[in-house]
């Protein structure tokens, strides 16, 4: 760890236990992110503040490999969840939020109703148990938008922008990459969040692309026209956020309504 990222979690963990010390029934609890994390920790692009709602007298301490919740399990002793279609998913406790650690496979909402613009990278099935499908950024999200359902089981929805930097934020890049997969080789998966390098659907040259080398998972912010997914890369071991076209399509992880 650098210098600047020991500065970094210095000041997240004086935050969070001042915040804790003063906390009472429940409390909001803002939380910092500095940027991405990268091969060199944390980034300098510090500054960026967003509110997520910390559930009751939920205790919250900082460790080496993340942000952990001491004390309180964001899953609920949650082990896995089942989409519409029967397919199950692990799930994984990042800290605050608790997330799908697979990507998803889902063909149908929660009403039944057919999920479009479903995709398989090369329109190989084969391919379907290890990466999941790939969805344009309205079939993700479009289904039951007041709570940010989308294609995710009931009581699950699309990560928002904010949960997505946190994850990116609180784990370098290999630390949430799947083992095996990857070109190249570099996932560690000690966050046991198990990110896969699905590649996508380019909308625009009709291709598939970067299976094994990039993932990419859509979030539900909008920007314009376009729309917001991260992007995971192995060969530079970065993290962004990406302006996209909906018309893509890209990974699906879901995240437990807290």
């Amino acid at each position: 760890m650098n210098i600047s990222s020991k500065f970094y979690y210095a000041l997240l963990i004086t935050f969070f236990t001042y915040a804790t010390i003063f906390a009472q029934e429940s409390i909001e609890m803002p939380v910092l992110v500095s940027g991405y994390a990268n091969n060199g920790g944390i980034s300098a692009s510090v500054g960026q503040v967003f509110d997520a709602m910390a559930p009751e007298n939920a205790s919250i301490s900082l460790i080496t490999e993340g942000i952990q919740q001491g004390g309180y399990s964001a899953c609920n002793d949650i082990t896995e969840v089942a989409d519409i279609d029967g397919n199950h998913y692990p799930v994984v406790d990042l800290g605050l939020f608790c997330f799908t650690a697979k990507n998803l496979k889902a063909e149908h909402y929660a009403d039944h109703s057919v999920v479009p613009d479903v995709r398989t990278y090369n329109d190989d099935p084969s391919l379907l148990d290890i990466y999941g499908h790939l969805y344009t950024w309205d079939a993700a999200t479009q289904y039951n938008t007041a709570e940010g359902q989308g294609i995710c089981p009931t009581g699950w929805h699309v990560p928002t922008e904010a949960e997505m930097e946190y994850v990116m934020a609180a784990y370098d890049p290999e630390e949430l990459m799947s083992i095996p997969h990857w070109i190249p080789a570099i996932g560690t998966d000690i966050s046991n969040f198990t990110l896969l390098p699905g590649g996508l659907y380019n909308s625009a040259s009709g291709r598939y692309e970067d299976l094994l080398v990039r993932a990419y998972l859509w979030t539900v912010k909008e920007d314009g026209s376009m729309a917001i997914a991260c992007l995971f890369g192995a060969a530079c071991s970065t993290t962004e956020f990406l302006p996209s076209e909906k018309a893509n399509c890209y990974s699906v992880r879901c995240v437990l309504n807290y």
